[in-house]
Order: C-alpha cells, then structure tokens, then sequence
C-alpha cells in the first residue's frame, strides 16, 4: 500500500509489539468461541477518523492486491497478530491466478494472555472475518529487504487493521459498542465488524466503509 506522508500511530492497532505471551492458538477460529478476554483499548476518538477520513480512503490507491474472498475458518495465531485463510472468489487487482484458490491474510486481531493480570487481552479495531460471508479484502505480499516478493509454500499476504477488511454481505448495522472493564467472547461478537467505545464513532467508520464500497466495488 502507498505510503502516506505523517501518517499518524495506528491507534489501539495490534501489530504493536507489546504483546509479549501469546497463546500458541492454531487451527480452527470456532476453537476461540468461548474463550473470554479483555479488550486492551477501545477506540472512542470520533474526531479523528473525521480528520483522517481521506488519508484512510487514499491508502489502498496503490494497494498491489484487493480481492473478494471467503474465511475458512482456518486460523494461526502469533503473540500479537493472528492469520486467516480465504477462499478467494474473484480477484479486482492483483495476480488473477489466486482466483478459486486459498490464501492466508494476515492482520487479524491477536490474543495475548498476560500471567500478572491473569487475563487475556485482545487488541483490534476489527473483528474476525466471519465464516458465510464475503469480504472485500485489501492487501500486499511480503516483500523481502531488496524488494522482492518473498516465495513461500501457501500464498501469504498482510493487511492493516483499521479498513483493511470489509463485510459485503452484511454492509450496514455491523458495529457494537464495547465497555473495556468487561469481558467478552468471540461468540458474542462474531456477528460484528466494527468496534468502538461510542455510536459517534461507529458511525463514522460505517461512512468510511460505505465510501470505500462504492469506490472498490466498481473495478
């Protein structure tokens, strides 16, 4: 993806590098349905995704891949990120050999257990893509120092964790208002996309996705 001049921290973002205990989770997404955790921030800052309204519909201009794809349920998980496997269905940019066939995406949210709380936490501003629906999915392949795309075994590709990932079977009503002294499961939020700590901000990002809907969609 382009680079964009003074781009701000991600914001509650999961590719921080904090997460120091991660679970060793692979396999199945359903495995995680019960397992309750914290969120580690909760985004409430409505005003900045209005400042920042273009720059995130900027960002995926030179985007190298964007396709529509289908979660598996397949997962990985790392200490601070996890990696879905899709079923792409049509490729809009990119190499056109991925169509009808599986790729790992990489920049779901990860868990982390932390032993002096006693508590797993999780860091996402997004959900889970959800199994029986379709995604409008940007992303890149990883790209070696000198630059060149790095050979792997299974398609693997990386993608950010702010509208990195969008629900086009279920495009409106997909975000829940979160309270970061509870806890949660994934079963109780896998019918969302968005999370935040007020409707405010919910709603802006449904702005956001609308536009980028309407944008992508046409190709």
């Amino acid at each position: 993806m382009n680079d964009v001049e003074e781009e701000p921290a991600a914001r509650g973002c999961h590719d921080c590098d904090h997460h120091s205990i991660g679970t060793g989770l692979e396999g199945e997404l359903d495995d995680l349905r019960g397992r309750p955790f914290y969120f580690e921030s909760i985004d409430s800052d409505t005003e900045y995704y209005r400042e920042y309204r273009q720059m995130y519909m900027d960002q995926y201009e030179n985007c190298d891949c964007i396709m529509i794809a289908s979660p598996t349920g397949g997962y990985q998980m790392g200490t601070s990120s996890g990696i879905q496997e899709v079923q792409v269905e049509r490729v809009l940019r990119g190499d056109q050999s991925l169509k009808g066939n599986t790729a790992w995406i990489d920049g779901m949210p990860g868990l982390a257990y932390y032993e002096d709380e006693d508590k797993t936490r999780i860091d996402a501003l997004l959900n889970y893509m959800q199994e029986g629906n379709e995604y409008l999915i940007f992303c890149e392949p990883y790209i070696s120092d000198e630059g060149e795309v790095i050979e792997m075994e299974e398609e693997y590709y990386h993608t950010d964790c702010f509208f990195g990932y969008l629900n086009i079977t279920k495009r409106k009503d997909t975000g829940v208002i979160l309270d970061i002294n509870k806890s949660y499961t994934y079963e109780e939020l896998e019918g969302y996309e968005f999370f935040g700590g007020c409707q405010s901000v919910l709603d802006v990002k449904q702005e956001i996705k609308d536009a980028l809907l309407e944008e992508y969609l046409k190709e």
